[in-house]
């Protein structure tokens, strides 16, 4: 009972009293390769360093040949600051580009800003790809595997994936 008693207090604490995480530190481990880490939970170190570890980020992902790219890439629509939205959009818009990447930049602008991601996936829906795709399902409200994962989440370690991303 006295074990359940502590847990009960900890995790308040937890959520509010912030972990300090150096950004650095958080980018390093993202990157580095855990096969014990959750699919869910790759990206929890950089929501962990939240809004600090965001100016790296958008340093990384513009290298094509970044571990995680498009983990990271998510994260910053989790993160939800809005100064990566430019970087994304630069993304989004290179047709040179991967398909997925260009999607998944799409889906972290909606998350950062909906009126942005909005604009966005009207200006693409009509594409026969996979941005398109992404667009209209976005459009549509169709999307059960956007979940938002929150600095709680990734701290407590709870599972990400609610559904399957199509």
């Amino acid at each position: 009972m006295r074990h359940s008693l502590r847990i009960a207090v900890d995790i308040p604490l937890l959520i509010f009293r912030p972990v300090v995480v150096d950004p650095t530190d958080a980018l390093q481990e993202f990157c580095h390769d855990n096969p014990s880490v959750d699919e869910g939970r790759i990206m929890d170190p950089l929501i962990i360093a939240g809004k600090p570890v965001v100016c790296l980020l958008l340093q990384e992902i513009k290298n094509r040949d970044m571990p995680k790219r498009r983990y990271a890439i998510e994260s910053l629509g989790h993160i939800g600051s809005t100064e990566a939205i430019k970087e994304l959009e630069l993304l989004l818009c290179d047709e040179t580009e991967f398909e997925f990447i260009r999607a998944d930049a799409l889906v972290a602008i909606w998350q950062i800003d909906r009126s942005i991601g909005e604009r966005h996936a009207l200006m693409n829906r009509r594409r026969d790809d996979k941005v398109g795709y992404i667009a209209r399902k976005l459009l549509e409200g169709n999307v059960p595997w956007l979940r938002k994962r929150t600095y709680a989440d990734a701290v407590l370690a709870r599972p990400y994936w609610s559904g399957t991303e199509p």
